[in-house]
């Protein structure tokens, strides 16, 4: 797979573009953009990534309200499942970084090891919790570099507690805002017989929250989305937006991240055959010879792929690492001064088309994840430092639909500066 794969990266660097326009036009003021370049020439949105992330712990009703008071047209949220069937907002099902459960001796017979998108991962997980006992932990802030002062303040909300939040805060404040539903680990909940698809429809449901202008649903995984379209959501009555995550175009990230896991499951099923290929995936199996080791960077360099997408989704969303081309520093860089390297890239002035070849097909994009601390910011191709609005409004002007972020506030403002 390696030596294909390197000839997957030299077809994906022969659909890059310069980015030498971009930085002709900055001039260290964020300058009206006048000819939008999204799909419809529509306004892009701004979506909240885990709430308003950055300031308050992530996937708490705190941050979500935060979010939307910020501006967010819509919040992101991640749905892992419990012992009893319930969708709760957490980022994956271990919860030893995101909550206080290494502080609760009554649970440390939970404490097990499994192996999760091909990964081993041993610690604490949602799904060998009930819901009431989910209600005893406390959310905590699981990135360092972010203050831990919110920490064991707020409780691990639930799907439909939220549906209540954004249509409390919109009957509040007359704004229509919604809700990007991510799905978590589909192949590994389907294979505990916790289908998180099922489980969010049926909430979705029960919660009368079913408007399509106010409802995303996403995930990494494609046979999924595929059933969503075609099985769950026509029987259960509804029809939503579908939008397809990817993740890194190269094999050196998880496997969960540069792959879709369900293709890596499925395929490493001696038992899964052509004919059940075809029957899950139908004509993507004709675009590209499926295999276990088929990865993000395989599809996306195939206009056909994103056609493929139309067929059941209305946008895909990617890393923005896949478009905005960056290569590692041999020395990290301080950027701010304040004596801790924490640069780690720098851009290469190359774009890949992706917005381009999903637009042509008639899909939108989302790009993620925009965050402003200094460690997740790269060097422009001059080695000036591309700060968090700057980088926002290179997406912006490259004809993103919506940027997904930690802190919706910074993108609110580059979108108003840009296209008020």
């Amino acid at each position: 797979m390696l030596i294909a794969f390197r000839a997957v990266t030299i077809s994906f660097k022969s659909n890059y573009c310069h980015l030498s326009l971009l930085l002709l036009l900055r001039n260290g003021i964020t300058p009206n953009i006048p000819q939008l370049n999204t799909l419809n020439g529509q306004d892009p949105i701004i979506i909240a990534h885990r709430g308003a992330s950055g300031s308050l712990p992530e996937n708490t009703l705190a941050g979500f309200r935060l979010a939307l008071e910020q501006g967010a047209d819509f919040i992101e949220i991640d749905y892992v499942m419990t012992k009893d069937g319930v969708p709760i907002v957490r980022h994956e099902p271990l919860l030893n970084k995101t909550t206080n459960i290494l502080d609760r001796p009554e649970f440390s017979d939970r404490k097990t090891t499994k192996i999760i998108d091909g990964v081993e991962v041993t610690g604490f997980f949602a799904e060998d919790f009930i819901l009431k006992e989910i209600k005893t932990l406390r959310a905590r802030q699981p990135r360092p570099e972010r203050s831990d002062e919110f920490d064991d303040l707020y409780e691990i909300p639930t799907m439909a507690e939220v549906i209540r939040l954004v249509k409390d805060f919109a009957v509040e404040t007359n704004q229509q805002v919604g809700i990007v539903h991510e799905l978590k680990h589909n192949s590994y909940f389907d294979s505990i017989g916790l289908n998180v698809e099922e489980a969010v429809a049926r909430v979705l449901i029960e919660e009368e929250f079913t408007n399509p202008e106010q409802n995303i649903i996403q995930t990494f995984e494609i046979a999924p989305l595929i059933c969503l379209d075609r099985e769950i959501m026509p029987e259960a009555g509804i029809d939503l937006p579908l939008h397809q995550l990817t993740g890194a175009a190269t094999e050196d990230c998880s496997p969960g991240f540069s792959f879709p896991y369900d293709i890596v499951d499925n395929f490493s099923n001696p038992d899964f055959t052509p004919e059940d290929a075809r029957a899950v995936y139908g004509d993507l199996v004709d675009i590209i010879d499926l295999d276990a080791e088929t990865g993000y960077g395989d599809l996306l360099v195939l206009p056909e792929f994103y056609q493929f997408v139309s067929t059941y989704a209305e946008a895909i969303n990617p890393w923005k690492n896949t478009i905005l081309l960056r290569e590692s520093l041999e020395e990290p860089f301080d950027g701010d001064g304040d004596g801790n390297t924490e640069i780690r890239t720098q851009l290469t002035g190359e774009v890949f088309s992706l917005i381009e070849l999903a637009h042509d097909a008639g899909l939108l994009v989302h790009v993620y994840t925009l965050r402003d601390e200094e460690r997740y910011l790269t060097l422009n191709p001059d080695s000036t430092v591309q700060t968090p609005e700057q980088e926002a409004e290179d997406l912006f002007r490259l004809g993103a639909d919506g940027l997904i972020g930690d802190f919706p506030e910074t993108i609110n403002l580059v979108r108003d500066r840009s296209f008020s």
